[in-house]
C-alpha cells in the first residue's frame, strides 16, 4: 500500500490518534502507578530487583573523602518491546460518498485515528492489569507468544477458599489485609501499599460482612444487614491502612472495552501513588512506548523527537479502490517494584 496523504497527513493522523490515546490514558486508574514514558528504542530494560532505588547517604567529617555510593543488588530483565498494530477501511462505495467532499474525507480519517488510538491504549490498559493481577504479562495472540514476568515474590498472591472467602458469612477481610501488607513489607524491604483497587462485586461483599459492620459502627450487636461504601471505606483506612479505595470496573464502566478488564473476584495493593521514582515514572514503573517502524520513515514526516508514541496514517490501495487508516506502537508495561504489590483472589468469579 502506498501513503496517501489526500485528505490527512500522517503527522495530523498521528496527533488525533495520541490525542484520543492520552485523554483516554489519563481517565485509566493504573496511569498514575505505571504512567506513559517514551522510549526511543524497540527494546525495555528495567530492573526488576523490586527494593528501594534510595541509597541513604552518610553524614562525613571535614576533609575526608567522600565514600562511594551503591546501586545495590539489581535484577535487570530486557527483551524487545511488542507491536500493536490496527487498521479501518475508508472502501470505494464511502468514497464516491464523499466525492467532492474532501475536509469531510479529511473528517473520517482524523476519526478512525481516534478510534485506532483509544484501542490501541486500551490493549496496554489490559495489559497493565494483568501485569499488577498475575505478575507477569501474557501475550498469545496475531502471531505473538510471549511471557513478561516482572519477578513478583510468590508469597504476593493469595487465593481464598472456603470459609475465608469474603462472600463467607464469619469472613475477616480487616485481618486478611492487615496480614498482607506485612507480607508486602518483609517482601518489599519496606513498601506498605495504601490502595486498594476492587470491584464492585468485592464491596458489595464488604458493605455485607459481619467484621466490618462491626468495626463501623463499633458494636457487636443489633448489627444491620450492610452498611455505606463508606463506611466500608473509612474502616480499611482506619484498621487496615488503606488510604484509598479503587472501584476499577467503575472506571473501565465509562469505555466498552468489549471484554471484562478487572476479574471480579480479585483485590490488588498498590503503595502510594505519587511516590517519586527517579527513572521518571509511577511508584511501580512506567508504561513505555517505543518507536515504531513506521514513524521512522522519512516520506512520513514525523519529527525525531516525536517518534515515540503511537502512529497513524492513511494507506492507499487500487482493485477495489479504497484506503485504510492505520495505527500501530510498541509499548509495554515495566513493572519495576512488582514486590511493592499484593494480589489476591476473595471471591469466586461471577
Amino acid at each position: 500500500m502506498a501513503l496517501n496523504t489526500d485528505y490527512g497527513t500522517p503527522i495530523e493522523l498521528t496527533g488525533a490518534a495520541q490525542a484520543a490515546a492520552n485523554a483516554f490514558e489519563a481517565s485509566m486508574p493504573l496511569s498514575r502507578w505505571l504512567p506513559y514514558r517514551a522510549n526511543p528504542t524497540l527494546t525495555y530494560s528495567f530492573d526488576a530487583s523490586g527494593t528501594t532505588p534510595v541509597d541513604v547517604a552518610q553524614y562525613r567529617a571535614f576533609d575526608v573523602p567522600a565514600p562511594y555510593g551503591s546501586l545495590g543488588e539489581r535484577i535487570t530483565k530486557q527483551g524487545t518491546l511488542p507491536a500493536i498494530s490496527r487498521k479501518l477501511p475508508i472502501g470505494e462505495y464511502t468514497q464516491l460518498q464523499y466525492a467532492g467532499r474532501l475536509a469531510l474525507l479529511g473528517d473520517l480519517e482524523a476519526e478512525y485515528a481516534q478510534r485506532l488510538g483509544l484501542g490501541i491504549a486500551a490493549r496496554v490498559e489490559l495489559a497493565r492489569v494483568q501485569a499488577i493481577v498475575e505478575g507477569k504479562v501474557t501475550l498469545a495472540e496475531n502471531g505473538v507468544s510471549a511471557v513478561i514476568d516482572y519477578g513478583r515474590d510468590p508469597a504476593l498472591s493469595a487465593a481464598l477458599s472456603g470459609a475465608k472467602l469474603w462472600t463467607a458469612a464469619k469472613a475477616v477481610p480487616v485481618d486478611d489485609v492487615i496480614g498482607w501488607r506485612q507480607i508486602v513489607k518483609e517482601k518489599s524491604k519496606g513498601t506498605l501499599p495504601t490502595t486498594i483497587l476492587l470491584s464492585n462485586a468485592v464491596m458489595n461483599s464488604l458493605m455485607m460482612n459481619e467484621q466490618i459492620i462491626t468495626y463501623a459502627l463499633g458494636r457487636t450487636d443489633n448489627l444491620p444487614n450492610r452498611v455505606a461504601a463508606g463506611e466500608v471505606e473509612a474502616v480499611l483506612a482506619g484498621y487496615a491502612g488503606l488510604t484509598t479505595v479503587v472501584i476499577a470496573d467503575d472506571a473501565y464502566a465509562t469505555y466498552n472495552f468489549g471484554q471484562p478488564v478487572w476479574p471480579d473476584g480479585v483485590v490488588v495493593l498498590l503503595p502510594p501513588a505519587g511516590a517519586v521514582n527517579i527513572d521518571g515514572g509511577g511508584s511501580l514503573g512506567t508504561t513505555d512506548y517505543g518507536v515504531t517502524a513506521e514513524a521512522i520513515q522519512p516520506e512520513y514526516g514525523i519529527p525525531a523527537n516525536e517518534q515515540s508514541g503511537i502512529f497513524a496514517a492513511a494507506f492507499g490501495h487500487s482493485d477495489p479502490e479504497g484506503l485504510d487508516v492505520l495505527a500501530s506502537a510498541v509499548a509495554l508495561p515495566l513493572v519495576q517494584r512488582a514486590n511493592a504489590t499484593f494480589a489476591a483472589t476473595v471471591a469466586a468469579a461471577a
